[in-house]
């Protein structure tokens, strides 16, 4: 399959935001004038990668994208079904006819990317040699022509063909003499020989929060690392890899240890012997490395996939999502959008992210927002990714009075998907129209029946007070009122009419879960913190209320307020053009100020004509994306695996009260001892602090020994027991 690119003189038609430039061998991707890819033309796997991402990612049409590569939708249609079943390694160009010739160009290429340290299966592939003939080019022409590459030393033949075929072993039988002395791995990464060091561990009997292997041991029976393999795959030539640093964000989130900041101390020696190395990875290492994995823009489809592996999993109501948003702060030094948060009840600096959850709490999806839209904004676009991750099944979103808007609802059912919410303005009801019979609703019990009519309600367009439009359309809806004991109506509104109002009141008040879910993670995993304080510029055609209008809007209202109290009358009844009048009506001081702020509101009126309503918010910035989804990424996934570990617990615990999640903590952050023989790793917790802790505890690691479950990135089997003392 050959990759026809545009002549670098042309540019594309001027159809759509996207565009694509050539230049010295090197291809820039812009969409709405914005940088997002920039690829190497010879590297046609990743050029296809990058046209694959525009459709899947960025929502560009196939046509347009063929436009741009010069290619046909067919072949764009193929690379984007390809990529969608086997990933990135099934864009390569598949290997037929005759071998690839070593001319002195694409040894020239060779002595190049070696020089930018890349391995030697990576430049095998992009330079189309078989790794025999590349390492033939370094390690005997590079001696001949007395060019020296970073990470070659001079030797012998002999010692160039021992480095030859270490490469070709290492990861088999590789193993360090000293688990914690990695010195010969770190130099054979820094000589590109490895992609990632092996975990390996060694023999101690006292190791700090062991009991982070009981995470790892159910983390290693979900698909969370194939998931990174598929998507991230490699950095190239490296010590930590990428199953190493995803290892150490996870391992560093069940220990609590609450932000990256801490691991330049003692936390990063007791890291590494979780992870299998001599120590974790420095927070300049790691925020190195989430810049390199934020750049390939991949986020979201890790969440895709991780996602439908838990939908599968799990007993909920099909097709019932729970949406909110969530601010997530920020308190650096550059120019961020303010919004209030609910958490803090106040304006803060930051951005909102929009999290669908299932009905249990389970999270699925975080829609990050560029500069914190209304959820009534941005509800089709989590319609859209919903209903990818539910292959077209009929929705219904629960949702608080955040989304609560007609227009909302309409554009929902054009979607076709159905809501439930809370009515935000609802007409009062007579207490008479309740029927005394007993209700059970979510386990609470009420005096009353619910009481349910058909309403529609009026779709108004524009927003505030004295800009919104009446339209003549309506929605209509289901409206279900609930009496309570203290004798008030709660309003609930929903499309569905198949269910009974038990049910659609009980998955409403179920909303708790999701509210539980965002407390949880603020107390445990330090959920407003983020790994990185990058942001990034604020798309060209993001809008944003104007700060100026907003100005002269309050001062107007002040004015009238001013007015109405000094004329004692309510200033909407009163033509403007008559302020003058009633000024003229009044004698001494309150004659001169009526006079005064009747000049004023004229200026103010002139002002606003002039100030335009909304502006662009360029000029500001949002916190970077990608890093922070793959934050949220790592630690919903460690609260996914603290559920399941909960699970076990409830299996045989005694206990009334609900807090499994506290137990499993406990365990989490247990001393042992680790010993490591005939490919098995033998973890040996400590007894709990009551004999029914450690009975529950060994319960859990009699299950999780059972499950035969192989340490990530290692053929360790993992061997869970309790010390006798």
């Amino acid at each position: 399959m050959l990759l026809t690119a545009p002549n670098e003189h042309t540019a594309t038609e001027e159809v759509s935001s996207l565009e694509v430039q050539d230049s010295d061998g090197m291809r820039a991707v812009f969409l709405k004038g914005t940088l997002i890819y920039t690829v190497d033309l010879e590297d046609r796997t990743y050029c296809r990668w990058a046209a694959a991402q525009l459709y899947l990612t960025h929502d560009v049409s196939q046509s347009e994208i063929a436009v741009a590569w010069g290619a046909t939708r067919r072949i764009v249609n193929g690379w984007i079904s390809t990529f969608r079943e086997e990933g990135l390694k099934g864009l390569e160009d598949k290997k037929q006819g005759r071998p690839v010739k070593a001319t002195r160009q694409r040894k020239n290429r060779v002595f190049q990317l070696r020089a930018n340290r890349l391995e030697i299966p990576e430049i095998a592939r992009q330079t189309k040699l078989s790794q025999r003939t590349v390492k033939r080019i370094l390690f005997t022409e590079a001696e001949s022509s007395q060019e020296m590459l970073p990470g070659l030393e001079e030797s012998s033949q002999e010692n160039e063909q021992q480095e030859a075929e270490a490469s070709e072993d290492i990861g088999k039988n590789a193993q360090p003499s000293d688990p914690l002395d990695r010195t010969q791995d770190r130099a054979a990464a820094a000589a590109g020989l490895i992609q990632e060091a092996e975990p390996v561990f060694a023999e101690s009997e006292h190791v700090e929060g062991a009991g982070a292997f009981l995470a790892i041991a159910a983390l290693g029976r979900t698909g969370f690392f194939r998931a990174v393999q598929r998507i991230y795959g490699s950095f190239g030539a490296a010590f930590y890899g990428v199953r190493s640093i995803f290892m150490t964000l996870f391992v560093i989130s069940v220990l609590r240890i609450r932000n990256p900041e801490r691991l330049n101390r003692d936390p990063r020696m007791k890291v590494g012997r979780i992870i299998g190395l001599d120590r974790g990875p420095s927070v300049k290492t790691l925020r190195s490395k989430l810049k390199v994995l934020a750049a390939r823009r991949q986020a979201a489809n890790l969440m895709n996939l991780l996602a439908k592996e838990r939908l599968q999993g799990t007993g909920q109501p099909a097709g019932v999502l729970f949406v909110d948003g969530h601010v997530q702060c920020y308190y650096g030094k550059s120019k961020v959008g303010k919004v209030f948060s609910s958490t803090k009840s106040r304006v803060v600096r930051g951005n909102t992210d929009y999290w669908v959850n299932l009905g249990d709490g389970t999270p699925l999806l975080c829609i990050p927002t560029p500069f914190n839209d209304r959820m009534s904004k941005v509800l089709p676009v989590i319609v859209r990714k919903a209903q990818k991750l539910c292959h077209g099944k009929r929705l219904t979103l629960v949702f608080d009075r955040g989304g609560a808007d007609a227009a909302s609802y309409e554009r929902l059912l054009q979607l076709g998907c159905d809501f439930i919410a809370y009515h935000k303005n609802p007409q009062p009801v007579d207490s008479s129209v309740f029927s005394a019979a007993p209700t059970v609703i979510n386990n609470r019990q009420y005096d009353y029946a619910p009481y349910e009519r058909d309403i529609e309600l009026p779709v108004y367009i524009g927003k505030g007070k004295g800009r919104r439009r009446k339209t003549d359309r309506t929605v209509p809806v289901r409206e279900i009122v609930v009496r309570r004991k203290d004798e008030g109506n709660t309003h609930v509104i929903t499309s569905r009419r198949d269910q009974e109002a038990v049910t659609i009141c009980s998955t409403l008040f179920s909303r708790w879960t999701q509210e539980n879910f965002f407390k949880y993670m603020i107390a445990n995993y330090e959920f407003d913190h983020i790994y990185t304080y990058r942001t990034e510029n604020v798309p060209a055609d993001v809008d944003h209320p104007n700060p100026e209008y907003t100005q002269l809007e309050k001062q107007q209202k002040k004015i009238r307020q001013r007015i109405a109290a000094i004329l004692g009358k309510d200033l909407d009844r009163i033509a403007d053009n008559r302020l003058d009048e009633l000024a003229d009506m009044h004698k001494g001081s309150k004659g001169e100020e009526l006079q005064k702020l009747s000049e004023t509101l004229k200026e103010v009126r002139k002002a606003l004509k002039k100030t335009p309503k909304r502006e662009s918010a360029a000029h500001y910035r949002m916190l970077e994306p990608e890093s922070r989804m793959i934050g949220n990424t790592v630690k919903s996934t460690a609260w996914h695996i603290e559920g399941l570990l909960a699970e076990l617990v409830r299996d045989t615990w005694n206990g009334v009260n609900g807090n499994e999640r506290g137990i499993v903590e406990g365990f989490l952050q247990t001393t042992g001892s680790i010993k490591q023989k005939n490919g098995v790793l033998n973890i040996t917790l400590q007894q709990q602090a009551t004999p029914e802790q450690t009975r529950v505890l060994k319960h859990v690691c009699d299950e999780l020994t059972v499950m035969c479950v192989k340490y990530p990135g290692s053929q360790l089997r993992m061997v869970f027991d309790v010390a006798d003392k």
